[in-house]
């Protein structure tokens, strides 16, 4: 049977004198060098008083083994989170318990013997302890993911991303969201949201991502905001500039060919399938679909054509379930077709949400400026990811327009090889490849902890 060796290194540490636990959270094992087992943080969870299976780096450092397991190797500087069940993650929002105020972070792995296992770092929902990943096969080095690119730095990263949310940039959606609710006859609390930056105690925790903050909710099915409301860019300001370029009653043609009229674009390409599921339906073969994207005046989207296996529909996005941070950062909006209203699941209707998405988060959407003699606009979905690189999207599409995409990943996308948005894998799979045969170890490089005044 094939195993995985995972060691770790504290040597890069800015301090490395800072206690470090380590846990897991998924399913699978680890063992000791010596064979003993492992595990799970919550496992034999017994109520609040239980503090958790954690691991001092000392006892774990040189190596442990796994010949199977999918989850996340979580790494704590100080005290660790405590599990509230037998499964569960830590909550890294302001205000959601005494978890928030730790220092955390993870890795993600998913070794399963295959030449598919793999692992990754991830800053889609926060970024806290940089860290690297770096594959060997008999102690020679194979692959590298730097959570801190060498172009950059620690105090770089903390910096670009703490000025995204300070000062607040939602303030004029917020207020247009609480008018919606007073005309509905609710009655929205005031909000002041606060920078994205979480500190403790003088001590740095994490800086929230845009993706992870909660619902605006909806004021016309009475649906209060989520609380705090997101102080990131809610792209607002790009969609109302798509209804001004593209919306109802604009000359098509006249700015990008094909747009305008409400035409802002196309969502078009395959979906490969999701074999899992039982029992197959038309929405979860593989079919190739090509679909118009549409939008109001009152900032309502709609996407209408044609799959190979699904037929004719159209999927329906209102404009509060668009703007609220899941769906525009993490691509999972309610949205209706026909008098069915739901949310995204792995499916066909997925799969083109994430399109959708995707566009909006690279500024594909609407967009005049031509990359290799194509105006981006009048690229479909698969075009986008076909052929734009790293270099070609975010500030490279909309230089004069600093909201029109998402903020988050273009400032990580240059410096880490982190995930740092929902639909990196489409584009390009920052991914450290663990096939047996090719890699034996894998070893993380711990790297921080972070200053709040770097």
């Amino acid at each position: 049977m094939s195993s995985l060796k995972i060691k770790l290194d504290n040597s890069k540490m800015l301090d490395s004198s800072v206690a470090i636990s380590i846990g897991f959270v998924g399913t699978g094992s680890f063992s000791k060098e010596d064979g003993t087992p492992l595990k799970t943080i919550g496992e034999g969870y017994g109520g609040s008083h239980f503090k958790g299976n954690w691991y001092p780096y000392s006892e774990v450092a040189s190596g442990i083994t796994t010949s199977g397991f999918s989850g996340r190797i979580y790494v704590c500087y100080g005290t660790p989170w405590q599990p509230t069940s037998a499964t569960s993650q830590p909550a890294f929002l302001p205000g959601t318990g005494d978890n928030a105020n730790c220092v955390f972070d993870k890795v993600e792995l998913t070794f399963d013997g295959s030449p598919y296992s793999c692992a990754d770092l991830t800053s889609i929902d926060f970024w806290a302890i940089p860290m690297n990943l770096v594959s060997y096969l008999d102690n020679v080095k194979v692959h590298e993911l730097k959570g801190v690119k060498d172009s950059s730095s620690i105090s770089e990263i903390y910096s670009v991303l703490k000025a995204q949310s300070n000062p607040v940039q939602s303030t004029d959606t917020a207020t247009e969201l609480y008018k919606a609710c007073e005309a509905e006859g609710m009655n929205p609390p005031t909000l002041s949201p606060e920078s994205g930056e979480m500190t403790y105690n003088e001590t740095f925790l994490r800086i929230v991502g845009p993706n992870s903050y909660p619902s605006f909710g909806n004021p016309g099915r009475k649906e209060m905001m989520g609380l705090p409301f997101t102080p990131y860019n809610t792209m607002e300001a790009y969609l109302n500039h798509l209804i001004d370029k593209y919306g109802p009653g604009t000359k098509k043609g006249a700015v990008v060919d094909g747009l305008g009229n409400g035409v802002i674009g196309k969502v078009a390409g395959t979906f490969s399938g999701n074999p899992s599921a039982s029992p197959q339906t038309n929405l979860t073969k593989k079919q190739s679909y090509n679909f118009t994207i549409e939008i109001d005046k009152d900032m309502n989207l709609s996407l209408s054509g044609k799959a190979e296996e699904a037929g004719k529909f159209t999927m329906n996005i209102k404009k509060w379930d668009l703007l609220t941070p899941s769906a525009m950062y993490g691509g999972a909006p309610k949205f209706d077709v026909g008098e069915t209203s739901q949310t995204p699941g792995n499916d066909l209707y997925g799969w083109m949400l994430g399109d959708l998405f995707a566009g909006f988060n690279i500024g594909a959407i609407g967009c005049p400026t031509s990359v290799n003699n194509t105006v981006v606009g009048t690229m479909t979905s698969s075009e986008w990811f076909s052929e734009l690189d790293n270099s070609q999207m975010f500030g490279a599409l909309w230089p004069d327009h600093s909201n029109f995409y998402n903020e988050w990943a273009a400032a990580l996308v240059t410096r880490s090889d982190a995930y740092c948005f929902a639909y990196a894998e489409r584009f390009s799979a920052p991914q450290l490849n663990l096939a047996p045969g090719k890699v034996d170890t894998m070893k993380i490089e711990l790297l921080g902890p972070v200053a709040v005044d770097s």
